[in-house]
């Protein structure tokens, strides 16, 4: 995702990203609580094949792991979106080569400092 936007910068996020407006908006406003949904389930490091699938897969909601019924689908990619672009943003140095050749997703998710947006 992060890589189709350097390509495609005009792309509006509702495309990017399979969203309709409304689900762009309430994925928006609810990042802090998806991100500790996310922590609180350990999603980040879970190799549960049916989680991970619900969580990048394109899909109504992602109601199937708990989350609420109008929650976005595709959760995990939104929010690994956000943490690599946060990554990229600290680290300008790093080329999207260099981003695609890393092997260690702990060490972007670290060097991101993430912090999802609070309400």
């Amino acid at each position: 995702m992060y890589l189709l936007k350097q390509i495609l910068p005009e792309i509006n996020d509702t495309i990017l990203f399979e969203y309709t407006p409304k689900q762009l908006d309430w994925i928006q406003n609810n990042e802090q609580e998806m991100w500790s949904y996310f922590i609180k389930n350990d999603f980040f490091y879970t190799t549960d094949q049916y989680k991970i699938k619900r969580l990048i897969d394109p899909g109504p909601n992602s109601q199937a792991l708990g989350m609420p019924l109008n929650s976005a689908g595709q959760t995990g990619c939104y929010l690994g979106y956000r943490i690599v672009d946060s990554y990229m943003k600290r680290n300008s140095e790093t080329s999207e080569s260099e981003l695609m050749s890393e092997k260690n997703p702990q060490k972007i998710l670290e060097l991101s400092k993430f912090k999802p947006k609070i309400k």
